[in-house]
């Protein structure tokens, strides 16, 4: 199979430069640090670990940062390697998968959470969907360098692997009967489905789920922003394992 395209080669903001360091999953090829803000800690460790350092006046920076505020620092690594769907299938493995996410920021914040709530390996599409971006690995803040990825090339058809693999698969989506918490799959093998910003999950991505839950709110709020669904949800699983 041909490798797919994850993203990450350029990894910008402290935290998500400190952690691609740390992490040594890949190869750091150079950190860019702003002069007039050079950060010790991320100076010492890549030295370190003999990955080069250039310090650069502002304007230089500016010109190769393409995130919001990169916080005088951006890495230049290898790319985040896209594994192959099996391979994130283990043991109550939880994965999570993006249909359609189009904004870095939601991505980010989405990849973020996932990482804390322990999520095995994140399922991207390869078109129609934002891959891993500088102004993705701000956001995420080293979360990143602590997944896996698998790139494919129809989410539908990903999802019909996933359960011959003897994974469930659980939709988010507003209008469900279902409420996330009471569902009896959360300490099953599961992938959890979220859906684009505004419409949700695509037709035939909704007709490959085993269900569809909700996320149970007051009446005077119709949606949450994605990420933050994402996150509630994604806790909502790891807390139900943790009592299980």
């Amino acid at each position: 199979m041909t490798e797919r395209n994850v993203g990450g080669t350029q990894v910008e903001g402290r935290r998500a430069v400190l952690e691609l360091l740390r992490a040594r999953r890949r190869v750091v090829r150079e950190v860019w640090c702003q002069r007039t803000t050079v950060d010790e800690e991320i100076t010492h460790l890549a030295t370190a670990l003999g990955v080069r350092v250039r310090e650069v006046g502002e304007s230089a920076f500016r010109e190769r940062a393409s995130s919001f505020q990169p916080q005088g620092v951006l890495a230049i690594a290898e790319p985040l390697r896209s594994v192959a769907l099996e391979d994130l299938v283990g043991v109550n493995a939880l994965l999570l998968v993006l249909d359609r996410i189009q904004d870095p920021q939601n991505l980010g914040a989405i990849l973020r959470s996932a990482a804390a709530a322990g999520v095995n390996g994140v399922v991207l599409p390869e078109r129609r969907g934002a891959l891993v971006t500088p102004a993705v690995t701000k956001v995420a803040s080293g979360a990143i360098e602590y997944l896996d990825f698998a790139v494919v090339a129809g989410i539908p058809a990903a999802l019909t692997l996933l359960q011959k693999h003897s994974v469930w698969i659980v939709g988010l989506a507003a209008e469900a009967d279902t409420v996330l918490a009471e569902s009896s799959l959360l300490t099953e093998p599961l992938a959890l489905v979220v859906g684009a910003e505004g419409d949700g999950l695509a037709r035939l991505t909704r007709q490959r789920c085993d269900l569809l839950a909700k996320i149970p709110m007051a009446p005077s709020v119709a949606s949450l922003n994605v990420s933050a669904a994402t996150a509630v949800a994604l806790f909502t699983i790891a807390g139900a394992r943790r009592d299980s």
